[in-house]
C-alpha cells in the first residue's frame, strides 16, 4: 500500500498508522505533524518512508508524541526525509521490534527547552544502518543516536552531527550500549555547552574508524572492552584530553590517531596501540 504526498497532523491517536499488517508500506512524500503517539507509525514487510517531512512543533502536553515510530517489520528504510522535533514530547525516530532499520540521506533536528533524543534504537531493533545523514542537536539535552543493548550490530557511517544544544541528562551525540557496533567516517562537533561531548561507548568490541570528533569537553569516553579506535581526530575545545578511558575499559587498541592533549586514563587495563599523535 502506498501513501503519496499526504498531509496529516494534530490527531489525538497517531497520524498515519500502518504498522500491523504483513504487506509492504510505502510513504512517498507528504507532510506529517503533531499527532499523539506518532505522526508516522509504520510497520509491514520491506517498507519505506521516503521524501517526507515529519515534524513535532506543537506539543499537546501528553506523553509519546514521536515524529516517527517504526515497529512490527522485518526491514524498513527511512530515505531522504526531514524530521524535526522542536517542541519536544517524545523522540524524533523510535525504532522498536524491527529486523533491520536503514536511515539514509535524512536530516533529523531536535530542539527546545527539554531533553529529546533524535534516534532511539531499542533492544528489539535487531540491526540498523545509519548513513549519509545529518543530526542537528539544539535541545537542552539528549542523544542524537542512542543504541540500546541488543544482539546484533549497528553501523553508523558517513554522517554528520552538529548543533548548539546542551548536556542536560544526556551529554553525548552518540551513546552506544550494544556490542560489535561500528562508527565510520563521522563528523561530530558538539560544542554547545560546557559538558557536551561526541561519543560514549559502554559496550564491547566496537570500532571507531576515521572521522573527526570535537567536543566542548573530552569528546570520546570509553567504558567497554576491546574497543578499536583508528585514524580519527579527537579534540576537546576546553583543552581537556581528547579521549577518556574508565576503570571499566579493557584491552582498548588505538592506532594512527590524532588525539589532542592525549588520553585521560582513569584505570583502564591492557591499553595498546601505535602511531598516535597526542600533541596539543
Amino acid at each position: 500500500m502506498t501513501f503519496k504526498d499526504c498531509s496529516l497532523g494534530g490527531f489525538p491517536d497517531n497520524g498515519l498508522y500502518a504498522a500491523n499488517g504483513s504487506g509492504k508500506i510505502v510513504i512517498d512524500g507528504g507532510h506529517y505533524e503533531n499527532s499523539q503517539t506518532a505522526s508516522l507509525r509504520i510497520g509491514g514487510e520491506n517498507s519505506i518512508i521516503k521524501n517526507a517531512t515529519v515534524s513535532v512543533n506543537e506539543s499537546d502536553g501528553k506523553s509519546n508524541q514521536h515524529a516517527i515510530r517504526v515497529e512490527n517489520t522485518n526491514y524498513i528504510r527511512i530515505v531522504d526525509c526531514d524530521v524535526e522535533v522542536i517542541d519536544p514530547n517524545g523522540h524524533a525516530i523510535k525504532s522498536m521490534d524491527v529486523g533491520l532499520l536503514s536511515v539514509d540521506g535524512s536530516t533529523v533536528r531536535t530542539a527546545g527547552d527539554d531533553v529529546v533524543h533524535a534516534l532511539v534504537l531499542q533492544g528489539r531493533t535487531d540491526k540498523a544502518r545509519i548513513k549519509n545523514s545529518t543530526f542537528v542537536h539544539d535541545a537542552d539535552g539528549g542523544f542524537s543516536i542512542w543504541i540500546h543493548d541488543g544482539d546484533d550490530q549497528v553501523f553508523v557511517e558517513n554522517s554528520k552531527f552538529t548543533g548548539d544544544g546542551g548536556h542536560v541528562s544526556a551529554r553525548a551525540a552518540i551513546r552506544c550500549d550494544r556490542d560489535d557496533c561500528e562508527f565510520r567516517n563521522l563528523d561530530v562537533e558538539q560544542t554547545g555547552s560546557s559538558r557536551r561531548r561526541s561519543l560514549e561507548i559502554t559496550s564491547d568490541d566496537c570500532l571507531v574508524y576515521d572521522g573527526s570528533y570535537i567536543g566542548e569537553m573530552t569528546p570520546i569516553i570509553d567504558a567497554g572492552s576491546s574497543t578499536w579506535i583508528q585514524s580519527i581526530y579527537s579534540e576537546a575545545v576546553n583543552g581537556s584530553a581528547g579521549l577518556r578511558l574508565t576503570d571499566s575499559s579493557r584491552d582498548v587498541y588505538i592506532k594512527k590517531n590524532t588525539i589532542v592533549n592525549g588520553i585521560d586514563d582513569r584505570g583502564s587495563y591492557g591499553l595498546a596501540g601505535w602511531g598516535n599523535d597526542f600533541s596539543a
